[in-house]
């Protein structure tokens, strides 16, 4: 069994644990839902990201692992949600079960017992949660749009695992209408085995992307209407922001080159020929994408600008850092302020004891994080 990873730094796991549940599709227990935290589901999505970097302390994580059983078969998923130095809830899940998010100080948590699949919202801060869908098909995945206060949902058939297409529903529960249908078989990608969905920087594009062993296709939803990107050698999608979509190359493993796809005309442009562990971040200077490049003691990072490729080196050693990419490849999140990365020795989320740094990316100082609970 891998041991599960936390953002913590000044308590023990679980030392100030409110909730630990089983979510199926089962109601979740929580020593917090008497609290009403129900009625407070759209303020907790909509609350912004810190504005400065020690107001970290009191933002939003969450992190998922695998739970293996003797034999090395996935039996299930552990997710906690708190806030660094406080764990409020904890689940343990069946195996097709997933997390997403921090959206405000909310962290979405879906799960299927194989016979209907269930979604929630639990508050990073409080722990309590509130139902959102009980769905007979498959949800695999969702995500929160705090603007509108929708979820959106990718959704599989039960038998069959036949692609349903993109759903939305309200934050606070209720029906569901289809917003992009199903995608059609394509030889040059294959059977698709993964689909994600995230926002753009702006937060007013989301993006429905559907992979197979190395090609993915994207959609990208707004109200414009649904724009299709689908060059069979584009891989996993770093990020959207100012009109470029930023993925890697279609490929197996890290690292990757890295393109930026005007999604006004298609045009690709290449920004970096091999990059490792990545991520989109916001600067004062607009989008950039932040990188790994070089390998071993010649690892560095570096900022590149998605529209014209111009590179700019992070002035930090990062021969001893690894970033911590976006949630689906890191395996859990932690709300940062704007400008600023983290950073750990393997680039997931810190446990108890490990060393984490947050990264200003306008000048490569560094703030360690336990710096920020004290």
């Amino acid at each position: 069994m891998r041991e599960l990873r936390w953002l913590l730094r000044v308590a023990p796991p679980f030392a100030a644990l409110a909730a630990v549940v089983a979510l199926g599709s089962a109601p979740l227990r929580s020593t917090a839902m008497a609290a009403g935290c129900g009625g407070q589901s759209l303020a907790a999505a909509t609350r912004v990201a810190p504005p400065a970097p020690r107001a970290v302390a009191g933002a939003a994580a969450f992190v998922i692992a695998p739970l293996l059983d003797a034999s090395g078969t996935l039996a299930g998923q552990r997710v906690e949600v708190g806030t660094v130095g406080r764990v409020s809830a904890q689940l343990e899940l069946p195996a097709e079960s997933f997390a997403a998010g921090p959206f405000g100080r909310a962290v979405l948590v879906g799960a299927d017992d194989g016979r209907s699949s269930t979604l929630r919202a639990l508050d990073a801060t409080s722990g309590c949660s509130w139902l959102i869908a009980t769905e007979t098909d498959v949800i695999r995945r969702a995500t929160i749009d705090p603007a509108a206060g929708n979820v959106y949902e990718f959704r599989v058939s039960r038998d069959a695992r036949a692609d349903l297409g993109v759903w939305r529903r309200p934050l606070a529960g209720g029906p569901a209408t289809q917003v992009l249908p199903p995608l059609s078989a394509d030889d040059r990608f294959g059977p698709t085995f993964s689909t994600e969905l995230s926002w753009s920087a702006e937060g007013d594009v989301l993006v429905a992307q559907s992979c197979g062993i190395t090609s993915c296709r994207t959609r990208l939803l707004d109200a414009a209407g649904v724009r299709t990107f689908d060059g069979a050698d584009q891989g996993e999608v770093i990020g959207l922001a100012g009109g470029r979509l930023i993925v890697y190359g279609a490929c197996r493993g890290l690292p990757c080159p890295v393109s930026s796809i005007d999604t006004t005309t298609g045009a690709a442009t290449a920004i970096a020929s091999a990059a490792g562990a990545a991520r989109l971040v916001v600067t004062t200077t607009g989008p950039r994408l932040l990188a790994e490049v070089g390998l071993d003691a010649d690892r560095a990072l570096v900022l590149v600008d998605p529209a014209s490729a111009a590179r700019v080196s992070v002035p930090i050693d990062a021969r001893d850092w690894h970033l911590v990419p976006n949630a689906a490849r890191a395996g859990g999140a932690l709300a940062t302020a704007p400008g600023w990365a983290l950073l750990t020795r393997d680039g997931s989320p810190p446990g108890p004891g490990d060393a984490a740094e947050l990264l200003d990316l306008e000048n490569g100082t560094t703030l360690d994080l336990t710096e920020v609970t004290q």
